[in-house]
């Protein structure tokens, strides 16, 4: 990947490492101001008043003649077939051929100007004029295209699939070059775009100081916002689907694949709890939306229309057997997979409090952690604990069986209590002692990851303490 800066010189990467071209190497000026890749995989380095021509080993220098001694500055480059031509900013047009330089800052087209040049997905150049007329060189000659009076200023030409769009003050327009002409679009776009992503639908742009990626659909436009307080003049895709962005004084960014997708429904904002059982499902639990199953791209919904409660969801686990259970502000729920609903176990059924916390599973029976106690359930009857029985508090905040030592630990907000054999057991760690424990997980299988409030991340053995 080739980088040009401004006034650091020109920077290659090669993934690993950068390798910096100056004008001790050859560079006309550390200035660099656009790249361009010719035919031959000649590298043309555009400076502001100038260019320079890299062919992997040699640099040759070209610029404005003695006889242009108030040159403008050169905002652009482009190639026909084998030439070479520079844009200036004053709209006047420079060719280079076999490394011959033919005329320096010419009026191509009588009267106008070129104000930009931009390369169609077709490889047609649309030349944007100073009437607001194009001219389209196609591989069939020159071809005039007249303004269009709806579309008022140009700020921005982009190609967006097999097309050329032109964002203005007044809207999205499209160059028609089939039928020559410039169509207005229904739809718009708010920020500046910097690149159209076709194979992810999607629009990078900016408003000058956040980054975005956009998507419209049905005329809507959705944003998400990828960078904040950075100037992005440019987004470049590799050929691995990396992202490099270029900033205006911050350097160079990477923005990686993501590994994952997000899922756009209103009623999975609030995520609570997330499954993927052993068919290949995911179960989501949200905060008060109840309870998504995601499979092969359909989605089915169980939302209790009767009790809202039971649309709060706080975990969902699936039993040894392959069983779903869900736990809620009200109640504990059985799925029962050949009717495709919910069997719902209750503080009237035996449970020690409304809220289910946690679940966790033994060898032999089910654990479920509530607000006001900790129960086992072998499928038939409950046995209750609570700080009657030796627990350090009534609120499970985790739970976690350990199969190395026959052991549930129960996390809580004053810390961690074991149960093993019936027996309710304290864990003494002084550095978490009045703690509250949010989670606890398997390390190693013999060893547990446990997460508090407030006193970090602790790694505990619990066969030697």
């Amino acid at each position: 990947m080739w980088i040009g800066t401004e006034g650091g010189g020109l920077a290659r990467f090669d993934g690993r490492e950068f390798k910096v071209y100056t004008t001790l190497d050859g560079l006309l000026t550390n200035q660099v101001i656009g790249l361009r890749f010719d035919q031959k995989d000649n590298l043309w380095i555009l400076h502001p008043r100038g260019i320079t021509k890299f062919d992997g080993l040699n640099f040759k220098k070209f610029q404005a003649p003695v006889s242009h001694p108030s040159s403008k500055p050169i905002r652009r480059v482009y190639t026909v077939n084998d030439t070479l031509f520079l844009l200036s900013s004053t709209g006047l047009t420079s060719k280079i051929y076999e490394d011959s330089l033919y005329y320096w800052e010419k009026q191509v087209f009588r009267d106008k100007q070129v104000w930009a040049a931009h390369v169609s997905p077709g490889s047609d150049i649309c030349f944007y004029l100073s009437d607001g007329s194009f001219m389209v060189r196609t591989e069939n000659g020159y071809v005039p295209i007249a303004t269009n009076a709806e579309m008022g200023k140009l700020r921005n030409i982009f190609n967006y699939n097999q097309d050329v769009l032109l964002q203005s003050v007044n809207g999205l327009f499209r160059l028609d070059i089939k039928n020559n002409r410039i169509e207005k679009l229904p739809w718009d776009i708010p920020h500046h775009v910097l690149l159209y992503d076709q194979k992810e639908s999607k629009f990078w742009t900016s408003n000058g100081t956040t980054l975005f990626k956009e998507t419209v659909k049905d005329g809507l436009v959705k944003s998400d916002t990828i960078l904040k307080d950075v100037d992005i003049n440019q987004v470049l895709i590799d050929s691995e689907g990396n992202s490099w962005l270029a900033s205006n004084g911050n350097g160079l960014f990477k923005y990686f694949i993501q590994d994952f997708m997000q899922c756009s429904s209103d009623n999975m904002k609030g995520v609570m709890s997330v499954l993927k059982d052993q068919d290949g499902a995911s179960w989501v639990g949200t905060m008060n939306k109840g309870l998504w199953k995601i499979k092969k791209g359909k989605i089915n919904s169980y939302v209790d229309e009767v009790d809202p409660y039971r649309n709060m969801i706080h975990c969902i686990k699936e039993a040894p057997d392959g069983t779903i259970w869900v736990g809620t502000v009200k109640g504990l729920g059985k799925y029962d997979k050949a009717k495709d609903s919910f069997h719902w176990i209750t503080r009237e059924d035996g449970l020690p409090g409304y809220t289910v916390m946690n679940i966790e599973f033994d060898d032999n029976s089910m654990w479920i952690g509530t607000g006001n106690g900790l129960s086992q359930y072998d499928g038939k009857s409950f046995k209750n604990y609570n700080i009657e029985n030796g627990l350090a508090a009534n609120g499970m905040l985790a739970l976690r069986y350990l199969k190395k030592n026959n052991t549930l630990y129960l996390g809580t907000e004053l810390g961690i209590n074991s149960i093993r054999d019936g027996k309710v057991g304290t864990v003494s760690m002084p550095e978490i002692s009045n703690t509250a424990v949010y989670s606890i997980n398997t390390y190693q299988d013999s060893l547990l990851l446990i997460g508090t409030a407030g006193a970090g991340v602790v790694l505990f053995d619990p066969l030697t303490n």
